[in-house]
């Protein structure tokens, strides 16, 4: 099979025409049954040829006690611009920084189609650069899981503060069994419910996060192996309709590979002058918490710019309220460099400080990297 460069596809290539749409009068009760029957994540809204924003699975698991009488106008997203001429390593760079996993395509104010991660991350599986690319390079190691008779509200807070939209299923002895996701998740909230906003229905979603992940969850889990390629994960995706592949070592989860982590490795390949850098966790609002780290990540990263060259950083915040007024934040972080993934992480009572003690991290283990390798190359000139 002859491979192509990802350089060579345009949104018009890979994207959906003629998407489904919903109007900004129906109820989130019949616009969720849309999307279960087609396996949308995301919908936009239209009124004629016009789009007024998107309906996500996101803002229904973010909004508690949401009535399924609820308006689809009264809970719309708002996506960035896409035209059929963007490339698409532009376009993976939308998908990540906007957080949808599908965004609608405009042309001369018209919707044309939709693009999502499932149709860029189907084309990566017959690309020459995610032919060469390793999964022990771009996963994410030693990944939290969850054991088969824990709840689904569990699932739910984890998936919130990991910023994930799965998580792999263990057994006692730590052998993966399955995964559960967001889909499983919002179909086991939603699936039977009245109509009209009830006590009852309040009711009903409580039960529902009790209820064990082994009855929702999707099993078997698809698996790689670490020495597999970025085009063998994106393959398996694409063919088996799945967001994430879990890597495993003797049967155990060592790491996972999802849509978002190929589609980081996009956005690096596209030519910027600047490191694409997408902050998430924090409230909309708290914008002297997204300036206060914005400052502390820039000078991280010209420091880091001197040893190696980073393309993409991706930051997590959580925010734990626990005295009063006080909050410690937990930061968790994923830089891609010209050599390679790193991962780091730390907290603090002060979200400054526990940025820079991130990046002090990533400093410090990019500059071993760095030092084990010119060991390497220097004694391979001396020989033996």
């Amino acid at each position: 099979m002859e491979r192509r460069s990802i350089y060579e596809y345009r949104v018009r290539d890979v994207m959906s025409t003629d998407p489904r749409t919903a109007a900004p009068e129906e109820t989130l009760s019949d616009a969720l049954a849309v999307m279960r029957r087609h396996d949308f994540h995301e919908m936009p809204v239209t009124r004629g040829e016009e789009v007024l924003g998107m309906i996500s699975y996101d803002t229904v698991l973010r909004r508690r006690n949401l009535p399924l009488t609820t308006r689809v106008d009264s809970i719309l997203v708002r996506p960035p611009r896409v035209e059929p001429s963007d490339p698409l390593t532009h376009m993976a760079e939308y998908l990540i920084a906007s957080g949808y996993r599908g965004i609608p395509v405009v042309e001369n104010g018209r919707l044309v189609g939709l693009i999502s991660r499932s149709d860029v991350v189907g084309i990566l599986a017959d690309t020459e650069e995610f032919a060469e690319l390793r999964i022990q390079d771009i996963m994410t190691p030693d990944p939290q899981t969850m054991e088969e008779g824990e709840s689904l509200g569990k699932a739910r807070d984890l998936m919130r503060s990991l910023d994930e939209r799965s998580v792999p299923v263990v057994d006692g002895e730590g052998r993966l069994t399955g995964v559960v996701g967001v889909k499983d998740m919002v179909e086991a909230l939603t699936k039977g419910k009245p109509r009209r906003a009830t006590q009852g229905e309040r009711s009903g979603q409580k039960t529902a996060l009790r209820v064990e992940v082994r009855s929702v969850m999707s099993a078997p889990a698809i698996v790689i192996g670490p020495e597999g390629s970025g085009a063998e994960a994106a393959a398996l995706m694409r063919d088996r309709d799945i967001s994430s592949v879990v890597v495993v070592e003797d049967g155990r989860p060592a790491g996972i590979v999802t849509q978002a982590d190929l589609l980081e490795q996009v956005a690096a390949l596209r030519r910027r002058d600047e490191v694409l850098v997408q902050i998430s966790g924090l409230d909309e609002d708290d914008w002297w918490t997204y300036e206060t780290l914005y400052a502390v990540i820039g000078r991280g990263l010209r420091r880091i710019s001197d040893i190696a060259r980073p393309t993409v950083f991706n930051v997590h915040v959580v925010t734990h309220r626990i005295q009063g007024d006080r909050s410690k934040y937990s930061i968790r972080t994923r830089l891609g460099t010209e050599h390679g993934l790193l991962i780091a992480g730390d907290y603090d009572w002060d979200a400054a400080q526990a940025m820079r003690k991130v990046m002090g991290h990533l400093e410090r283990r990019i500059k071993r990297t760095k030092d084990r390798n010119m060991a390497l190359r220097k004694g391979k000139k001396e020989g033996p």
